[in-house]
């Protein structure tokens, strides 16, 4: 594990210390050590490490198996679907190291990308996640017309579709100010750093809480790269 000292960089901008970081980060218990190295791997192989741990295998991805980050995501991208990640994929996307189960993404509400969602999702079976067995449910442009938020479970994992966001809003409120990330060999666009800290705070949930401190440990560190 790196020793951190008084000669470590000092941020131009703000004054802090890589020590100080590090400080901040010991007392909400984050390894500043996993987010460095976590920095300099790309984008693919962030989602790829995440998969890896066992714990990432969800009782709420269907039979068991961890959720395919590249295979949904690839999907939608490859369907020209309009949407934005999320949540903890996009936070990994930025460098966190916090497990994630499934891929959050706030998709465009008019009737040609909801179409297009209903006929890309349709061959990986969508279902709702959590709901009895048997229960009555197809994801077809009727149902996502009436409905706004849907959390699936899929044959390639679980998939959060959101058609507005807490503390964000709507596709057309974040996209001016979301990132394009390459990714899995697809442009994509994902909520920026600043976006996902705001929105973790307006859902003031105590998982979010937690989240924020690395995410701003982040968000410092990446500006000194």
């Amino acid at each position: 594990m790196r020793v951190y000292t008084e000669r470590d960089t000092m941020s131009s901008t703000s004054g802090r210390s890589s020590l100080d970081d590090v400080v901040d980060a010991y007392k909400a218990g984050i390894d500043v050590t996993l987010i460095d190295v976590n920095l300099r791997r790309s984008v693919d192989e962030r989602l790829a490490n995440l998969q890896r741990f066992p714990s990432a295998r969800g009782p709420r991805a269907r039979d068991g198996e961890v959720t395919d980050f590249a295979a949904l995501i690839q999907r939608l991208s490859d369907a020209a679907i309009e949407f934005i990640l999320i949540g903890g994929v996009a936070a990994t996307v930025h460098g966190s190291v916090r497990l994630t189960r499934d891929v959050d993404v706030v998709y465009a509400r008019d009737s040609n990308n909801v179409r297009k969602i209903c006929d890309a999702l349709e061959k990986i079976r969508p279902y709702l996640r959590g709901a009895s067995k048997g229960l009555p449910f197809r994801l077809d442009p009727p149902t996502m017309t009436a409905g706004l938020n849907f959390t699936l479970t899929t044959d390639e994992g679980d998939l959060d579709l959101l058609g507005e966001m807490t503390g964000g809003g709507t596709y057309e409120q974040l996209l001016p100010r979301a990132v394009r990330i390459e990714m899995y060999g697809r442009t994509c666009y994902c909520l920026s750093i600043d976006q996902l800290i705001a929105a973790k705070r307006a859902a003031g949930r105590p998982r979010d809480i937690d989240a924020i401190a690395e995410l701003e440990i982040i968000r410092e560190r990446s500006t000194r790269t």
